[in-house]
C-alpha cells in the first residue's frame, strides 16, 4: 500500500512541480500539461490494482464511474465538435469542464488512497487475504 501511495505522489508531484517552474520559464508549461497524461493512466492502473487487491469500496466505484463518464463525455464531445464546427454555440464552458474534471479526479483518487485505505485497515485486509489462500 505504501508503494501505491509513493507512486501516486510521484506522478501527482511531477505536473505540479513543472507547473510551478512554468511560472519562471514558459516553455515548461507544455511539459506540465503532457505529464498529466501519465498521471491519469497511472491512477487508473493503481485503482485497478487497488480494486483487485482489496475489497472495492464505494469511493473507488465513484472514481471508476467518474473516469468512465469523463471519457465517454470527452470522446462524444470530440464527435459533436467535428459535426458542429461552425455552429454558433459557445463551447468554452465545455472546454473548461473538460480540463477541470481530470484534475478533480486526480485529487479525488489521491484522497481515496490516503483516507479510505488506512495502513491498519489494509494490514488487516492483507491478513484476511492470506488466510483465504
Amino acid at each position: 500500500m505504501k508503494a501505491l501511495r509513493t507512486v501516486n505522489m510521484i506522478f501527482m508531484g511531477l505536473p505540479i512541480v513543472t507547473g510551478l517552474i512554468g511560472f519562471a520559464t514558459n516553455e515548461i508549461w507544455i511539459l506540465s500539461l503532457l505529464l498529466c497524461i501519465p498521471l491519469g493512466l497511472c491512477q487508473v492502473i493503481l485503482s485497478i490494482i487497488l480494486g483487485a487487491k482489496y475489497k472495492v469500496k464505494k469511493t473507488v466505484l465513484i472514481y471508476y464511474i467518474g473516469v468512465v463518464i469523463y471519457f465517454v463525455f470527452y470522446f462524444g464531445f470530440i464527435g459533436l465538435m467535428s459535426g458542429l464546427m461552425y455552429s454558433r454555440v459557445n463551447y468554452d464552458y465545455l472546454y473548461i469542464l473538460g480540463m477541470l474534471v481530470p484534475v478533480l479526479l486526480a485529487f479525488y483518487f489521491t484522497f481515496i488512497l490516503h483516507t479510505t485505505y488506512q495502513p491498519a485497515q489494509t494490514a488487516a485486509m492483507d491478513e484476511n487475504i492470506l488466510d483465504q489462500i
